[in-house]
């Protein structure tokens, strides 16, 4: 797993295809610019934290999210990388071939949840909302929870609300 900042950008848009090949990528945020929000819309990184929020306990947190298929985020980015994804086209549900259940997980993968929290909500084991997220990742072709968002939003599937 690396962890770095966007401070760097030209360095980590050059490292950045070798880094997804063989890492996880975690990224520090201070105050993200619209640059910024473009440079982790291109990353797709698997977890993003805000600087002022840092610590110890974080960090740790979001490598353990990570390392279960998570994406730490906090909601202030995910709402302004949500706004940047434009608005919905038309309701697209079956056309996405998602089941009722499915089309509830990805809304509240919108919502920012975690698997543990998507389970509670709807009921099931985490092991079964894991399955869940998968099943809308791969339905959707998105390598990660925020690109099936956005995948989501583009499409109608979900509103940008």
């Amino acid at each position: 797993m690396v962890v770095t900042t966007t401070a760097d950008a030209p360095a980590l848009s050059m490292v950045a295809a070798e880094l997804r090949r063989q890492l996880k990528l975690l990224v520090v945020v201070d105050a993200p610019s619209d640059d910024d929000l473009a440079l982790l819309t291109t990353l797709a990184p698997d977890g993003i934290l805000n600087y002022q929020e840092l610590t110890l306990q974080s960090l740790q947190e979001a490598i353990y999210r990570i390392a279960a298929g998570e994406l730490p985020m906090p909601a202030s980015i995910t709402r302004r990388l949500l706004a940047r994804a434009g608005g919905p086209v038309t309701p697209r549900t079956r056309a996405a071939g998602l089941t009722a259940r499915e089309t509830a997980t990805l809304s509240l993968l919108a919502d920012g949840l975690s698997n543990k929290q998507i389970a509670k909500r709807l009921k099931v084991s985490e092991h079964g909302a894991k399955r869940l997220v998968t099943g809308v990742l791969l339905k959707l072709g998105a390598p990660n929870r925020t690109t099936a968002v956005v995948t989501a939003i583009r499409t109608g599937l979900i509103d940008n609300a």
